[in-house]
């Protein structure tokens, strides 16, 4: 028995599993951070004007008419992605850097302010806190979670602190707001309710799973769904339950959308779900064909979603039956996972390989324009790419895969060595 051992552990297969092994003890070891950006922030149309965060770190605005650059601005050299989806109000442009750590303030072309000033928001080891989900202003005052687990309250004018909320995981999700009640989504499994002036916690309403989507207010009702593969409907004012829909087979991330009496939600199990808002029945039931983690917009009377795998539908608002989506609205054979924007007449989509969509709502007809990339066409120098890939944990320079293909022969003379001595 010890014999057959032995020959196993001797084998070329062993060896090169060692080796492999090896190789993987090493990759784990490099930095952690995001591997490739892939279109997750969406954008927003003001005054002609689409603004969107691209690929490469910058914030693009650009006319919706001809889809000509107006302006880009990169929010930091270190900065090659960015997930949340910028906001507008008065002059400005709100947008928060993912390796940054940081929220920014832009009037056109030139950044107003940044908070932190000084230094990113960190979490409690001390490593830059990412910014995932998108702000919402009111109030003269710009709201936004951070992977710290903290809401933060800025001036929208001037960027200084107003105040601070801990909750007790992560937050990806963009708040959404009510009056004078914010509402954000924790991977705490909670919904909070906050005071906006102040910060303070009015009530707190527990699911069973991470909430990442972004609530939806609709006639005195936030809707949110869950990782818990549920959807609830709360009340506004006392955060008691009002029903909850438990027929999604996974996780809800993107945003529901309200039209009159009806909430619709699209989940990663591939299915649509039109429901009566009062009672959280199922009225219709929508096969999308592919998880969906973008979302909707409502054009009209039609509720167009598109599917991770680049189908886009359109959803009749007022006569949902009719609607057997048999045909797609838009086809591309490229991931979509950014929220849909629109203009009221035109839709925009940011897919995964860096590039931007239009068409027409009604008819899926692309503008003149359409596609355009938003990713810069310049190659950055060697030097500032190796730099910014180090500061991301991205790629690998040759003398990382030198020192990887090394370190596991290394590892594979060392059980060699130990084999053979063990053997003798």
């Amino acid at each position: 028995m010890i014999t057959k051992l032995k020959r196993i552990l001797y084998s070329r297969k062993l060896l090169l599993s060692a080796f492999l092994l090896a190789c993987f003890v090493v990759a784990g070891c490099a930095p952690a951070g995001i591997t490739v950006p892939r279109g997750w922030s969406g954008g927003v149309v003001a005054d002609g004007t689409l603004f969107i965060g691209a690929m490469d770190g910058k914030i693009v605005a650009l006319n919706t008419t001809d889809g000509k650059r107006l302006w880009e601005v990169p929010l930091e050299d270190s900065v090659v992605a960015i997930y949340g989806s910028p906001t507008v109000a008065g002059d400005l442009v709100y947008l928060g850097g993912y390796h940054s750590g940081k929220m920014y303030a832009f009037a056109q072309d030139k950044i107003r302010w940044v908070y932190p000033r000084d230094r990113a928001f960190v979490d409690s080891t001390g490593k830059i806190a990412q910014i995932i989900g998108g702000a919402i202003i009111a109030q003269g005052k710009v709201f936004f979670g951070v992977d710290n687990g903290v809401v933060y309250a800025l001036d929208a004018m001037t960027g200084d602190y107003v105040w601070e909320f801990p909750t007790g995981g992560k937050i990806w999700s963009t708040p959404a707001i009510s009056g004078d009640t914010l509402f954000v989504g924790s991977f705490d499994k909670k919904l909070y309710a906050l005071d906006t002036a102040t910060g303070n916690e009015r009530w707190t309403f527990e699911t069973q799973g991470a909430i990442v989507a972004t609530p939806l207010v609709h006639d005195n009702t936030v809707y949110i769904g869950s990782f818990d593969r549920k959807l609830y409907a709360v009340d506004v004012t006392t955060g008691q339950e009002k029903w909850r829909f438990l027929e999604a087979k996974n996780w809800f991330w993107a945003k529901p959308l309200a039209k009159d009496n009806t909430i619709y939600a699209s989940n990663l199990d591939g299915k649509g779900y039109a429901l009566d808002a009062r009672s959280g029945d199922k009225l219709v039931e929508f096969d999308l064909g592919s998880p969906v983690s973008a979302s909707p917009v409502l054009v009209g009377n039609r509720v167009i979603v598109a599917t991770e795998n680049g189908a886009v539908y359109a959803i009749d608002a007022e006569n949902k039956e009719s609607n057997k989506l048999r045909d797609p609205l838009q086809t591309k054979d490229i991931k979509v996972y950014a929220p849909l924007t629109t203009d009221g007449v035109v839709v925009y989509m940011h897919t995964s390989d860096g590039k931007l969509y239009a068409f027409d709502a009604v008819d899926g007809s692309e503008l003149n324009w359409s596609p355009i990339s938003l990713k810069q066409a310049a190659v950055p120098p060697p030097s500032s790419q190796q730099s910014s890939q180090q500061s991301s944990g991205q790629g690998m320079n040759w003398g990382s895969i030198i020192a990887l293909f090394a370190s596991g022969i290394v590892l594979v003379l060392v059980f060699q060595r130990l084999f053979k001595r063990r053997g003798s």
